[in-house]
């Protein structure tokens, strides 16, 4: 009963930014400015969602953004509020920036009308979200450029090197206010390819108090250590509630989580993935075999601490590699060349 409530709050609160920032929209138009265009065929939760929204927020301090969008959407509590959302497409703008689940008909005429596209992926191409090989394959043809969050996509999608670049995810530091002496993980959580139970595992054998979970719905270990939480945006929130992120997933693209969690100068204990080598020059972050509970339980006790004296440098790599004006001098730079060709 109470995740019915939740669930229309959610969509009263949808609909009301929706109409909010809709009247908003003629007090945000920069002058000079280029006009930009998102379009995403999925409005739900998601990392790969709150990556575009970050996107789409981000470029509005340089530009004119516009965002399909309706009622409904989630993305109207992502979007900032220099964002203008729209329901109808504007063809006089010469940019469009779209996900891989972008309708194939809308790509086709944004085509036929000699627009520039850019699809923003998020996702392996074996995991594209129950998107048909047609699909994504005709995507990736109409697209101008696809931009990739990391390397490991290309290795993925193997595209022509002049079809494609990567700008690594970006996110507004998190601000923490709290300190505690749990563990915790972020996503969803619900699938078994994030490694909540891995988490819980290793959070089982360490020093931690409590094993926060966001989001997941209940957990099969009889514990009281362990907190299940629903979905949820306030990021502060739910990195006041532990003092070092343990995620063990088995497959990322990026890992969005970690970056968050750098930014509020949390450490990191995370799985050997691939992608995650691009994190292991960070102060602070560890890389583990999931399996291995006692060196993982070892690391997240040095972690808690240590997690004082390594916050600071922590959020100064994320400054450096991740913070909004560092990918936004990435971006700008692209989009220049895009409209110069």
């Amino acid at each position: 009963m109470l995740w019915r409530l939740r669930l229309v709050i959610e969509t009263m609160s949808n609909r009301f930014l929706f109409f909010y920032k809709r009247w908003l929209k003629k007090k945000n138009t920069l002058l000079n400015a280029k006009n930009i265009t998102f379009i995403c065929g999925f409005h739900g939760k998601s990392g790969g969602a709150q990556a575009i929204a970050s996107i789409a927020s981000m470029l509005s301090n340089k530009y004119n953004i516009c965002f399909l969008s309706y009622p409904s959407s989630h993305f109207n509590r992502l979007l900032c509020d220099q964002v203008s959302l729209i329901t109808k497409l504007n063809f006089s703008h010469e940019l469009f920036i779209c996900d891989l689940s972008t309708d194939i008909t809308i790509l086709s005429t944004l085509k036929a009308h000699n627009k520039k596209i850019i699809i923003s992926i998020h996702g392996l191409k074996d995991s594209s979200h129950r998107l048909s090989i047609t699909h994504v394959e005709q995507a990736l043809k109409l697209a101008d450029k696809i931009h990739f969050v990391s390397e490991v996509q290309q290795d993925s999608y193997k595209l022509p090197e002049n079809k494609y670049f990567i700008i690594p995810n970006m996110t507004i530091p998190v601000t923490k206010t709290k300190q505690t002496n749990n563990i915790g993980s972020v996503g969803n959580l619900n699938d078994i390819r994030k490694g909540a139970e891995d988490t819980i595992r290793l959070g089982l054998v360490s020093n931690a108090e409590n094993i926060h979970l966001w989001s997941k719905e209940s957990s099969k270990h009889n514990s009281k250590r362990i907190v299940c939480h629903s979905w949820e945006n306030n990021k502060t929130k739910i990195y006041n509630s532990f003092d070092i992120l343990v995620f063990m997933s088995l497959s990322e693209t990026f890992g969005l989580v970690v970056i968050e969690a750098m930014s509020a100068g949390i450490p990191c204990v995370l799985s050997g993935l691939k992608v995650f080598e691009q994190f292991e020059h960070c102060p602070g972050v560890i890389l583990i075999d999931p399996k291995n509970k006692t060196l993982g339980a070892k690391h997240i006790n040095y972690l808690l601490e240590n997690k004082n004296t390594l916050a600071e440098k922590m959020k100064q790599y994320y400054r450096k590699h991740y913070s909004p004006r560092i990918i936004l001098t990435q971006w700008i730079s692209i989009i220049d060349n895009l409209y110069n060709q």
